[in-house]
């Protein structure tokens, strides 16, 4: 009895040495070991920064994070940031330094600028070399990349930055021609002298132009010079006779003018014609005897009265053709012209002539003098 107690007793004690499993448990819980497994680098770096066995400070995928020094901007073959920029590309992220130093003491390294064209402030256009940052100006060259501001200013409250003017010369444009130094910016001209970067000689209500009426002896020799375009003409000064084209009162003989004229209520052109002499139109040459009122001439002379040409009926055009040979039919004549028959039966030919409401308005001799009186067809011209 006692020996089999003392059996049961070891068998009981034997369990104790095994490994408790619970019920539930399945056997490859039982068997499976720790499933972590440690890095290349047992952990001491994540594995971006894990590599061949080794913790590095960066890679060539994580240097824009790793490396924020603008002196170290790059990832060396050791993994250590470090100087040696090839390019902008490599200081694109920096943003007060987005060139890369070619050369110098901040050679390899994140710099403000290089070379001017990396300073993009008109203010402060120019690259120093030894520093590296952007300053101002102190020769043109440094702004002539700006379009707007190709000159450097040498004086005043603007000097060494880029402005669109710091002399006269600086200005080539006619309508501004003169360099406000308030401003450092091209204004209307005020004298002749501020037109020499235009190319042009007289300064005339604030545009530069090649002449003046006044300085036409200077300027266009003996020729006029047109008020409205500020040009020398190719017309001499006092050639032209009344009812000839014209661009300037001077180019007109005697104390005659260049002034305008209508023909049916329109405009039709500028042409020399006679002030009234002391008898009135009626005492000036024919056929120029028709008084005109109020007209103001291409030089700005007053308005004031000339004797011209009935402008109801005719044109300067139509008179200065009168009596040159036609076509019956043609439309050939001057506007405001016809080409009629001129003469006697049988010594007549169609010539140029012109409506015309009495003799007055006709040549003074030959067969253009007469207004002949017949109803709806009242032309200079015997017939």
């Amino acid at each position: 009895m006692r020996i089999v107690f003392f059996a049961s007793l070891l068998a009981v004690v034997g369990c104790l040495d095994e490994e408790l499993v619970p019920v539930d448990a399945s056997v490859s819980d039982a068997a499976s070991p720790d499933a972590g497994t440690a890095n290349a680098c047992d952990d001491a770096c994540d594995d971006a920064h894990c590599v061949d066995a080794s913790c590095v400070t960066c890679t060539s995928t994580t240097v824009a994070a790793d490396c924020p020094s603008p002196s170290a901007p790059v990832c060396d073959g050791d993994g250590e940031c470090a100087a040696g920029c090839d390019d902008a590309a490599d200081c694109a992220r920096f943003g007060d330094t987005p060139a890369c130093a070619t050369e110098g003491a901040f050679a390899g390294t994140c710099v403000a600028c290089d070379v001017d064209a990396d300073c993009a402030d008109p203010s402060a256009p120019r690259c120093d070399g030894a520093t590296k940052t952007c300053v101002a100006c102190e020769v043109d060259a440094s702004c002539a990349r700006f379009d707007t501001t190709p000159f450097c200013a040498t004086s005043g409250d603007r000097m060494g930055r880029c402005v669109a003017c710091d002399t006269d010369a600086d200005c080539t444009d006619a309508a501004a021609a003169r360099c406000d130094l308030e401003t450092n910016t091209c204004a209307p001209c005020t004298a002749s002298p501020q037109c020499a970067g235009t190319g042009e000689n007289e300064c005339d209500e604030g545009t530069c132009v090649e002449c003046t009426e006044a300085t036409a002896a200077t300027h266009c020799g003996g020729n006029s010079c047109d008020p409205v375009a500020g040009a020398c003409t190719e017309t001499p000064r006092g050639s032209l006779g009344s009812c000839q084209t014209c661009l300037s009162d001077t180019e007109c003989a005697g104390t005659a003018a260049c002034v305008p004229t209508l023909f049916d209520g329109m405009m039709n052109g500028y042409f020399c014609l006679a002030r009234p002499p002391a008898g009135g139109c009626a005492a000036n040459g024919a056929p120029y005897r028709v008084g005109i009122a109020d007209r103001i001439s291409r030089s700005g002379a007053a308005s004031t009265g000339y004797c011209g040409i009935n402008e109801a009926l005719t044109t300067c055009d139509a008179v200065r053709d009168a009596g040159v040979a036609c076509v019956e039919g043609s439309d050939t004549c001057g506007v405001g012209g016809i080409c009629a028959f001129v003469g006697t039966v049988g010594i007549g030919s169609f010539r140029c002539t012109y409506h015309c409401e009495e003799g007055e308005e006709c040549q003074p001799t030959g067969n253009l003098s007469l207004c002949t009186d017949l109803p709806g067809d009242d032309y200079c011209g015997r017939r």
